[in-house]
């Protein structure tokens, strides 16, 4: 994850995992967003690809149904979109859309960052003001049907996949009791103004993990992005929508439980800085840094390693089957778990020239679309970690996929963010390298142990040469 500016505040600052794509940024014109009702129920903007809005008005002044039941929502599985019926596991919405694991859902928060122009969009100084708060979304309609972009839709389809990756995780050997209820923020409009309304940037194409936002932890939605429409991208799908994505958002939460780390910092940022799936692109964007220079530490390896982690447990999720992101643009083959190579041919191996990319403090460019791997961007290096990790526990537990084996594989994945979080305190939040904490997940599989079979050697051979000879032998035998 680059170090992104971008803060959604609810006094104090919300901290945000962040998951997007290319594309990522808007530009929104330079006029605020309008209204559309006596209340600020929902937002027409410019730089949305569609008009969300309330479908059930009156439903939102009223006390909501005690059980959703079984409601249809928009999912993409198997390369497409499509309703499909869904049983909320002891949902309601009397007071605000509710179930287990998650405390409500709200919707209408606007917020907006005043900046003066400067050279560099990263330079930015305003401070976020919430311009009006977030509100309580009720249901009204049990087993009802919503219209896909109303804010009803979105925010069923987006508990749908967060009801499923919580389910999940509450089946795995060594889970939490004390994972703490999540918040569900739907739709909200973020834009950072300059020089008195010139440019506008509207954050679109993007779900996040909030650590805290008003005191608890929240999933974040936002809206589909013009721009990203504009050219192509997604087309018959809504991030949203995608059960990988919000298992991958999920799997930030299930890392910080497990490590019990809300925040480690160096010189550059903290673990709780937003990070989208990749630098955000264009003139719009309020990330963008001068001099082309970059600093790298302890924060950026531990990001990208919890980049790698949320991708398996998303992974995981779903069965560790391969194709899960099928079709998907920007995603397809570069962040899926069972892909050796990234789209562009390069394998998925943390050879000493990736490490190099990753650590140097000159900005390397990276051009040709969202599907050619930048190796200074966190999610790269975190979708090396997880194939070959998942590798090596695949040889482990001895079955690549199938529900068995994602089991077996998520339990080792508890174990890792377990570990880790022991690890943190005895070596120092200023010592961290890949060496430290990808060999804690071979420790892991190695049951704790330094014996790995004959297969998980050849995947630390094939995924991490630059460490496998040091860990095969040192750290580690080959049986």
């Amino acid at each position: 994850m680059s170090s992104s500016r971008l803060l959604l505040v609810l006094s104090p600052l919300l901290m945000a995992f962040a998951f997007s794509a290319c594309g990522d940024g808007g530009g929104g014109g330079t006029q605020p967003p309008a209204q559309t009702g006596p209340v600020q129920q929902m937002r027409t903007d410019t730089a949305f690809a569609d008009d969300y809005y309330v479908d059930d008005l009156a439903c939102q002044s009223e006390t909501g149904v005690s059980d959703i039941g079984s409601t249809p929502v928009n999912l993409y599985k198997g390369g497409a979109a499509s309703l499909v019926p869904y049983a909320f596991a002891q949902a309601s919405a009397t007071d605000a859309l509710k179930a287990p694991g998650f405390s409500g859902t709200y919707f209408g928060f606007y917020q907006s960052t005043a900046c003066a122009e400067a050279q560099d969009a990263g330079s930015c100084t305003g401070e976020a003001q919430v311009v009006h708060d977030k509100e309580p979304l009720r249901i009204c309609r049990s087993g009802g049907s919503y219209p896909r972009t109303s804010v009803e839709g979105v925010a069923l389809a987006s508990l749908a996949n967060l009801e499923t990756a919580y389910a999940f995780y509450e089946t795995l050997p060594g889970h939490a009791t004390s994972l703490a209820a999540a918040s569900l923020l739907i739709l909200p409009t973020v834009d950072t103004v300059y020089a008195g309304g010139t440019k506008r940037y509207v954050k679109t194409d993007n779900l996040e993990y909030a650590p805290s936002f008003g005191g608890a932890p929240a999933f974040v939605i936002y809206p589909k992005g013009q721009t990203a429409a504009a050219h192509g991208l997604w087309k018959n799908l809504n991030l949203w929508e995608l059960p990988w994505g919000l298992a991958h958002e999920f799997g930030h939460h299930v890392f910080r439980t497990h490590t019990h780390i809300a925040s480690l910092s160096d010189t550059t940022e903290g673990l709780g800085s937003p990070a989208p799936i990749r630098p955000f692109e264009g003139a719009d964007a309020p990330d963008l840094e001068d001099a082309g220079t970059r600093v790298t530490g302890s924060a950026t390896v531990w990001s990208a390693v919890n980049e790698g982690y949320a991708d398996l447990y998303a992974y995981y999720t779903e069965g560790s089957e391969a194709g899960q992101l099928t079709g998907v643009d920007c995603f397809a083959t570069n962040r899926d778990v069972a892909a050796a190579a990234f789209a562009t041919g390069i394998p998925k191996a943390l050879t000493q020239d990736v490490l190099n990319t990753f650590a140097s403090p000159e900005k390397i460019a990276v051009t040709g679309g969202c599907d050619v791997p930048s190796f200074q961007d966190v999610h790269m290096l975190g979708a090396i970690v997880a194939h070959g990790v998942d590798q090596v526990y695949s040889a482990m537990v001895g079955a690549a996929s199938g529900p068995d084996a994602a089991t077996k594989k998520a339990a080792l994945l508890l174990a890792w963010a377990d570990r880790l979080g022991a690890t943190v305190p005895r070596v120092g939040q200023n010592n961290l390298s890949f060496d430290v904490l990808v060999k804690d997940a071979l420790t892991v599989a190695a049951g704790g142990g330094t014996r790995l079979n004959a297969a998980a050697c050849a995947a630390v051979r094939q995924s991490f040469p630059a460490y496998a000879n040091q860990w095969l032998a040192g750290a580690f035998t080959c049986q």
